[in-house]
């Protein structure tokens, strides 16, 4: 391969060489010619001279130049007629004029243009300067080098160049032929090679030297461009005997081979060699699924132990959660329970007493202030509530002379349930509440009262009349109420009339369903009655 001697200058390299050369030439002689801009174009195009008419060819090499990996390089160029260059600026680059590989001027190496990758590897032939002939030599080939390059020698406003090739070949290891296993219906061989450059010809061949054409091969480059090559054949004729694989560099024409020897044992035709060949692998692959079986067995045994585990600890943290959280339970029951059973032993206490002391004031009152005569009084205790029954009639009639204001006073210790005593019909129950009609939105304390026929209520035990008389007759229901934003009060039952509601407050759960359950006999009592009159 070869290139004429002289090049045609292209509008594209006259571009970058004036670039680099003559930008400020070319400002100048803009600035004082009055021509327009297109003449100087077309002036310039055909004719890139100016300042000198001394003219010269750049002359390189007809033929690729060949280097080996490892070693040196020369590329040469040369000017005709031979005038002396050393005074020129000369210059080697690859593909573009900025990518320089040498560059020389003002008589020495200028190295700020040069790239890294041949920093320290080039050098300029120039004993023959004079005579017109120049070079650059690189050292330590390297398969990177490989390619196309240009020379360029310039003078004054005057250049040429010339184009150059470079081969770089390098011989890689010897092959390395191997049986692999049976292939098919015959025996696979595989030949592996590497550190080759440029990409080298596999070939194989028998032992008469004829070459196998049905085979296989793939290359792969390294980080340095290197070659290494992987060819597999497969032999079906038990006769061949030597098989040879030989790696061939098509720019040193360099061949390195190593020949096989393949037993005729090998082929199957001849020998039960595949038949043992698969019964064994077939063994080993049952035994590699059995050992994955088992392991895998005991491993999931392992899990699943591992889970029960868990499930079990898991149990045993809840059994233990519901077991602290019951004994809280308890412990707070129980101390609920001593609180209301310190409660109600106070309000015992209050009402023995009171007791006491209403004794007291109607023996006071018998003997000397209210001049009556003197009266017993029976005190006993119900559910834990004190009940004081008079042992005659008339003593109601003394106890009307006890001062109010003490009876007022003493309201605020009055139990749940303390009888008044009858006057007329039987009293099923009585007591101090609190209560509340629908109509009217206050709460007031009375006394309450409930025969067999009506329920009613009075300002206090020692009036007369009573302030409000409910027949049993007009009651719906009597029921418990529930807390209510509304109603904000516990022990809250009602009492349904046909006229309205009325709202009783109990001092305990227990007087409260005490009171429900004795007003509910009583209307159940009544109806009951009234079903069993005969019709007039």
């Amino acid at each position: 391969m070869g290139w004429e001697t002289r090049e045609e200058i292209t509008p594209r390299d006259y571009g970058e060489l004036t670039a680099v050369w003559n930008s400020k030439e070319m400002e100048d002689f803009s600035r004082c010619s009055g021509l327009s801009h297109l003449t100087i174009l077309l002036l310039l195009l055909p004719l890139p001279t100016g300042g000198s008419t001394e003219t010269f060819r750049v002359i390189g090499p007809l033929h690729p130049i060949v280097a080996v990996l490892g070693g040196e390089a020369v590329l040469p160029c040369s000017l005709f007629p031979a005038v002396s260059a050393e005074d020129m600026e000369l210059r080697w680059f690859r593909s573009k004029l900025l990518e320089a590989v040498f560059v020389y001027q003002n008589r020495q190496e200028q190295k700020e243009e040069q790239m890294a990758l041949y920093a320290g590897r080039t050098s300029l032939v120039g004993d023959l300067l004079s005579q017109g002939y120049a070079a650059v030599r690189i050292q330590r080939v390297q398969a990177s080098d490989n390619g196309l390059y240009t020379c360029v020698f310039r003078k004054g406003h005057f250049y040429e160049k010339a184009g150059l090739e470079l081969k770089v070949a390098g011989v890689g290891s010897a092959p390395q032929v191997r049986i692999t296993g049976p292939e098919e219906d015959g025996v696979r061989v595989v030949c592996t090679a590497s550190g080759w450059f440029p990409k080298p010809q596999v070939q194989w061949r028998d032992v008469s030297g004829e070459k196998f054409l049905a085979f296989s091969e793939a290359h792969t480059q390294d980080a340095e461009g290197l070659f290494s090559v992987e060819a597999v054949l497969v032999v079906r004729d038990s006769s061949v005997g030597n098989v040879t694989c030989s790696i061939l560099n098509p720019v040193l024409g360099q061949e390195k081979a190593m020949t096989i020897f393949i037993p005729e044992p090998f082929f199957p035709q001849a020998s039960p060699w595949k038949v043992a060949f698969s019964v064994s692998l077939t063994v080993l692959v049952i035994l590699l699924l059995g050992a994955g079986c088992y392991t895998k067995k005991e491993h999931s045994m392992k899990v699943q132990e591992m889970r029960e585990k868990e499930t079990l600890c898991q149990i045993r943290e809840q059994d233990r959660q519901t077991k602290e959280e019951v004994l809280k339970d308890a412990a707070k029951l129980q101390e609920e329970l001593e609180r209301r059973k310190s409660a109600y032993l106070a309000a015992w206490r209050k009402a023995q007493l009171y007791a006491d002391w209403r004794k007291e004031k109607f023996q006071e009152c018998h003997q000397g202030e209210c001049g009556k005569k003197k009266m017993s009084y029976r005190t006993d205790t119900v559910g834990s509530v004190a009940i004081i029954t008079a042992a005659q009639k008339e003593a109601i009639e003394g106890a009307e002379t006890i001062d109010r204001n003490n009876l007022k006073r003493s309201q605020i210790y009055l139990p749940y349930f303390t009888p008044k005593p009858p006057s007329g019909s039987a009293v099923i129950k009585a007591g101090y509440c609190v209560k509340r009609r629908t109509v009217m939105k206050n709460w007031k304390r009375r006394y309450f009262q409930l025969d067999k026929n009506t329920t009613g209520y009075f300002r206090s035990e020692v009036e007369k009349e009573a302030l409000h008389v409910i027949p049993l007759k007009e009651v719906h229901k009597v029921q418990e109420r529930k807390p209510s934003d509304v109603m904000m009060r516990d022990n809250l039952f009602e009492i349904v009339t046909s006229s309205g509601t009325f709202y009783v407050q109990a001092d305990s759960p227990e007087e409260m369903h005490s009171g429900i359950k004795a007003a509910s006999g009583a209307i159940v009592a009544q109806r009951d009655l009234a079903d069993q009159r005969p019709l007039a």
